[in-house]
């Protein structure tokens, strides 16, 4: 049955979403989880945002992951994701010898919002 189909705890599966579109230049797409797919299903999305460009042109879809211990039943027509357009901005990257001191400085992970 090509309508519907289960997802077993930690497996992962490209979803198509049934459409594809022209991006007019300059703009970009974003699909992102829906929060209540994540809580109550226990599914996100496995490389959120996925990012859709103005050049593509296939069918879009998207990586879910079930992230619970329990299988998980989807149709077609299931609201699984949330599509955010965005305006690109055009800038070029200046190559520099020395960067400019931050507060954050070279710290990495887990080190900002301390005291």
């Amino acid at each position: 049955d090509k309508t519907q189909f289960t997802l077993f705890p930690l497996q992962r599966v490209d979803c198509r979403l049934g459409f594809a579109t022209e991006i007019p230049k300059s703009y970009y797409a974003q699909i992102v989880p829906r929060s209540g797919l994540a809580l109550w299903n226990g599914l996100t999305i496995l490389n959120t945002p996925a990012t859709i460009d103005s050049g593509f042109r296939n069918e879009w879809m998207v990586i879910i992951v079930n992230i619970s211990n329990k299988e998980v039943k989807l149709k077609v027509g299931d609201r699984i994701c949330q599509i955010i357009i965005r305006k690109m901005i055009d800038f070029e990257f200046e190559e520099v010898e020395e960067l400019n001191k931050s507060e954050r400085g070279l710290n990495g992970l887990g080190s900002t919002g301390k005291n």
